[in-house]
């Protein structure tokens, strides 16, 4: 059979429904008065027609599609129906499992712990902070590991997690450690001059500048600078939040932004109310169908895409090389039909 044909049998179907329908809207023509003489008939006839041949127009409408037809008509009126059958191959796509990655998740923030996500920043794209349930990470450490990350140019993206009613692993949101960085200093100006400190401290290391009478922990901060490099920025940092100099010219040494008797402890709540203008909270849900996932892809404008999976963090999504993966599909499946 051709790719599209219609046989006498199919079109005495169709003209014996249209008459059973016609019948069928007399009959409330006599009942309810409608439709009546004046008002409906047109209405009525075409909804018989609908109902009668939907099932050829149906056919008609998909051969259209795959043959990638186009109508150009009076009045501009133009119908392309190649967009209609990429949008039905979208609808057939699905991600598949291998994109969504479980990230590297840093449960603490300890000085260790810290210092080894620092060598590793450049080895990966997104860190994963939990902050738990509020008394995991003070706000001075994570400040610590978004200042080198924006430093360092890796990680991009910090995803933040944590403890919300009574649920571990809910997904904060996700923001880039420059941002994180600026909205900081913004509430507090002394990390912006802690922060110039470590890296005018880092400057000298790399410049091999051994003695500084302003910079007096230089020999305390080569052994580190020597192991790691230009990671040791984590160190310095965290050392002069909780040791700060005395800045020249000033009477009385800075007070420290980390006090073991106070800890600046970070809540989950507390992260999304600093952060609220920076903050990405936009998810994808791998609960929903494989065509809503897609569509949550296509319509993403960030490089990366948090997954969730029964409301709680379940991977990290790349979306460039996601819609790479769709793209390949929509491509591929017609040819194989």
């Amino acid at each position: 059979m051709p790719p599209f044909s219609i046989n006498w049998r199919e079109v005495a179907v169709g003209v014996f429904a249209f008459i059973v329908v016609m019948i069928g809207f007399g009959v409330l023509s006599a009942v309810i008065r409608w439709p009546s003489e004046r008002d409906g008939w047109p209405l009525a006839v075409g909804i018989a027609a609908i109902v009668a041949f939907l099932p050829l127009m149906a056919r008609g409408f998909t051969f259209l599609q795959q043959s990638r037809a186009s109508f150009e008509g009076p009045f501009g009126i133009k119908l392309n129906f190649s967009a209609a059958a990429a949008v039905a191959t979208i609808g057939s796509a699905k991600l598949p499992d291998n994109l969504v990655e479980p990230g590297v998740v840093i449960h603490e923030s300890s000085s260790k712990e810290l210092n080894e996500a620092a060598v590793r920043a450049t080895e990966q794209g997104v860190a994963v902070v939990n902050l738990e349930d509020g008394r995991a990470w003070y706000l001075t450490r994570l400040f610590a590991l978004a200042a080198t990350a924006d430093f360092l140019h890796a990680p991009k993206s910090l995803v933040l997690v944590g403890q919300r009613g009574g649920r571990p692993m809910q997904v904060l949101g996700w923001i880039r450690p420059r941002d994180f960085v600026n909205a900081v200093t913004r509430s507090d100006p002394r990390y912006q001059d802690i922060w110039r400190r470590a890296q005018a401290y880092l400057y000298r290391l790399q410049s091999k500048i051994v003695d500084d009478n302003q910079f007096a922990k230089l020999p305390r901060y080569q052994s580190d600078y020597d192991k790691v490099g230009a990671a040791a920025i984590m160190s310095i940092l965290v050392n002069q939040m909780r040791y700060p100099e005395m800045p020249p010219g000033a009477a009385t040494p800075s007070q420290p932004l980390e006090d073991d008797n106070a800890p600046p402890w970070i809540t989950p709540g507390g992260v999304i109310a600093m952060l609220d203008p920076w903050l990405v909270r936009d998810t994808l849900d791998l609960g929903k169908t494989e065509h809503e996932q897609a569509i949550g892809i296509l319509n993403s404008r960030e490089d990366i895409a948090v997954a969730i999976r029964d409301g709680q963090y379940a991977g990290l999504i790349d979306v460039g090389r996601a819609e790479r993966e769709l793209l390949r599909q929509l491509v591929e499946r017609p040819a194989s039909q």
